[in-house]
C-alpha cells in the first residue's frame, strides 16, 4: 500500500510531541498549531494523517499486537496505530516493514525477568493514540471548515489474515521475547462465576461476570452518551471490591472507568451513587480535575455550595467547563452580577486555554450557561446558547441529553419574550420525550410551570409541585427547594 505522507505532518507531530508523550496533549497542541496555520494546513494534514493510518493497516501489524497485549480488538488496532504515527516516522516506517520487530523492540529495555516483562506490557495497554485522530477535524471546526469526506471507504487490513491459535507461531521473536505461554493464559478468563486467575501475574477474587466486556461496553456508552447503558454496564464493577480491585489490570484506566460511571449515574439521577464512584479515585490535592469538577457538580446538586466552591478553582487558565460551573455556582449563591459577568464571556469567547475540543463539551459548557442566562432573564443570549448547542449536536446519539437540554433553553428564552405558545408547543414535546424522574425532566417541568403561571394557567401550581419532586427523586436538592419556592412566590 503506498502512503501519501509529507514531511509536514512528521515535522508537525515531532514539533508537538510533549515530553511525556500524552496522546491527550499532543492532540490538543496538533490543533492549536492547524488552527493558527489555517484551512489549507489543516486539510493537507488530515489527509496525510489518514493515509499515513491506512498504510499501517496490515494482517501482521494487528496479529503482533494482539500478541504482545493479549487481543487487539479492531478499533484498538485502530488507536495503536494512531499512537504509533504519533511516535514519528522511524516508528511509523518500522511498524510497516517489520511490525513483528517494532513490538520486539517496545519490551527491548525490558529486564527479562517475567514480572518485569508483565509490567511492560501492562504499561504498553495504554497504547491509546485516539486523540489523534481527531485532531485535524477539530482545527477545521474550529476554523468553521467542513472537513472533507472520504473519497474511499478504510482500507481491508493487508497481508495473510491470522487465526488467534496460530500467532505464536506465525510471531517467533516476538512469542520469545515474552512469558512463556502467554497468549494462551492471556486468553484463559473464564466467563463463569467464581474466581478468575491469569497465571501470568494476577488473580481476582468473586464473581468474573464478564469484566472485559462490561469494561469495553460502559466505557463506550459512555463516550457515546448513552448513560444508561454506561450504569447498566460498569455499575457492578464500582460497587464490588472485587472487581473494581481486577480493573486496574484490565487494561483501562480506574480513573476513566469511575469517572464514566460516575458521571453517568450523576446524569440520570443518582447523585449520591456518583458521589461513591468518584470518590473511588479521588486523592486529596492529586484527586485528577475533571472528576474534582464531578464531584463539585455533585456538591451543587445536593446544595451544597459550600462545598462546590472549594473544588472549582477560580483561575483564567481553568478549563472553560470549569469557569462555566463556577457560573452556576455564581448564580444559585445570589451573585447574579458576578454570573452574568461570566456567562457572557464564556458566551463569547468559547474557548478558554485547556478546554477539551469535543464538540460535545462545548455544548455542555453552553448548557451550563444557557440556563444560567434563563435564571438571570437573559433571553437574547439564553437563544444564542440554544442555538449553538443544536449546531454542535446535529449528529449526535438520541441518548446523548444535550439536544433536549438545549431544547428547555430555547423554550425558557421563547417564555421570556413573550412567544408563550412557541414554548408550550416545545414543552410538550419534551415532557413526551424526556425521561421521568431525572433532572432534564424537572427542568421541563420547571419551565412548564413558568408557562403556565405566565399566561394564568391555573395548573401551574400542580406542575410546581411535579416539578420538585422530579428533582428530589433525580437527587436535584437544590434544585427541588428553589423551584418549592418559586411556586410559592406570587
Amino acid at each position: 500500500m503506498n502512503a501519501v505522507t509529507t514531511d509536514a505532518l512528521w515535522t508537525l507531530i515531532d514539533r508537538t510531541r510533549p515530553a511525556d508523550g500524552s496522546p491527550e496533549a499532543h492532540a490538543v497542541a496538533i490543533t492549536n498549531e492547524l488552527v493558527e496555520a489555517g484551512a489549507s494546513a489543516a486539510q493537507t494534514f488530515d489527509a496525510a494523517f489518514t493515509s499515513a493510518l491506512d498504510a499501517l493497516c496490515s494482517w501482521d501489524l494487528w496479529g503482533a499486537g494482539a500478541l504482545l497485549l493479549g487481543g487487539c480488538s479492531d478499533d484498538s488496532f485502530e488507536y495503536v496505530r494512531c499512537w504509533i504515527i504519533g511516535r514519528g516516522r522511524d516508528r511509523w516506517e518500522l511498524a510497516r516493514l517489520d511490525p513483528e520487530r517494532l513490538c520486539v523492540e517496545l519490551l527491548a529495555d525490558t529486564d527479562r525477568e517475567e514480572a518485569l516483562v508483565i509490567e511492560r506490557i501492562e504499561d504498553l495497554w495504554l497504547l491509546d493514540g485516539e486523540p489523534l485522530l481527531y485532531a485535524a477535524a477539530v482545527a477545521l471546526d474550529r476554523l468553521g471548515v467542513e472537513r472533507a469526506a472520504r473519497t474511499a471507504p478504510p482500507p481491508e487490513p493487508t497481508g495473510a489474515p491470522w487465526d488467534e491459535d496460530d500467532l505464536d507461531e506465525r510471531f517467533p521473536r516476538l512469542r520469545d521475547a515474552l512469558p512463556p505461554g502467554w497468549w494462551d493464559d492471556a486468553r484463559d478468563i473464564e466467563s463463569i462465576d467464581g474466581p478468575v486467575t491469569i497465571q501470568v501475574g494476577f488473580t481476582v477474587q468473586g464473581p468474573a461476570m464478564d469484566v472485559i466486556d462490561l469494561l469495553v461496553t460502559g466505557v463506550d456508552a459512555f463516550a457515546a452518551g448513552d448513560h444508561t447503558t454506561c450504569v447498566e454496564a460498569l455499575g457492578p464493577i464500582v460497587s464490588d471490591p472485587d472487581r473494581w480491585r481486577w480493573v486496574e489490570h484490565s487494561g483501562h484506566d480506574p480513573v476513566t472507568v469511575a469517572y464514566a460511571v460516575g458521571m453517568s449515574w450523576f446524569i440520570v439521577g443518582d447523585p449520591d451513587a456518583a458521589a461513591r464512584s468518584l470518590a473511588l479515585v479521588a486523592d486529596g490535592d492529586a484527586t485528577p480535575d475533571h472528576v474534582r469538577r464531578g464531584m463539585a457538580q455533585v456538591h451543587l446538586a445536593r446544595g451544597d455550595l459550600e462545598g462546590a466552591a472549594l473544588l472549582l478553582q477560580e483561575r483564567s487558565r481553568s478549563p472553560m467547563i470549569e469557569h462555566a460551573l463556577r457560573t452556576t455556582l455564581l448564580q444559585r449563591a445570589g451573585e447574579h452580577g458576578a454570573a452574568a459577568r461570566t456567562a457572557r464571556k464564556l458566551l463569547r469567547l468559547r474557548r478558554i486555554p485547556g478546554v477539551s475540543p469535543h464538540p460535545w463539551d462545548l455544548a455542555g459548557v453552553l448548557v451550563q450557561i444557557g440556563f444560567v442566562f434563563v435564571e438571570l432573564g437573559d433571553a437574547k443570549r439564553a437563544l444564542s446558547c440554544a442555538d449553538s448547542i443544536d449546531g454542535l449536536t446535529r449528529d449526535a446519539p438520541v441518548e446523548l441529553p444535550l439536544p433536549a437540554q438545549g431544547r428547555t433553553i430555547r423554550a425558557g428564552a421563547l417564555r421570556l419574550l413573550g412567544d408563550h405558545d412557541a414554548a408550550l408547543a416545545l414543552l410538550e414535546v419534551l415532557v413526551d420525550t424526556s425521561g421521568h424522574g431525572t433532572c432534564d425532566r424537572g427542568l421541563v417541568e420547571r419551565e412548564l410551570a413558568r408557562v403556565h403561571r405566565a399566561t394564568g394557567d391555573p395548573r401551574a401550581a400542580e406542575v410546581y409541585r411535579t416539578a420538585a419532586t422530579t428533582f428530589l427523586a433525580a437527587g436535584e436538592r437544590w434544585l427541588a427547594q428553589d423551584v418549592a419556592g418559586e411556586s410559592a412566590a406570587d
